[in-house]
């Protein structure tokens, strides 16, 4: 019983959304910079001037990445 009224008491609505919140942009920026490296990615591979290898060190991406998109968009 004790530990059911401690818990109910000490919960601080406020912190608990405040962190929500932190944690949902954080990992809002983290989804938007994956999709623009990709989306750069893609241009890069489009545009045919960069190696695989070059592209990822550029964008970030993994080479296997950077290769599973090369070989998507020889097959689209």
């Amino acid at each position: 019983m004790y530990i059911t009224n401690s818990l109910l008491t000490e919960f601080d609505q406020e912190l608990h959304d405040r962190c929500t919140m932190e944690y949902g942009y954080e990992q809002g920026v983290a989804e938007g910079a994956q999709q623009t490296a990709i989306a750069n990615a893609i241009n890069f591979l489009k545009m045919q001037i960069l190696t695989p290898e070059q592209i990822a060190q550029g964008t970030g991406l993994r080479l296997d990445q950077v290769l599973n998109l090369e070989k998507e968009l020889l097959q689209a």
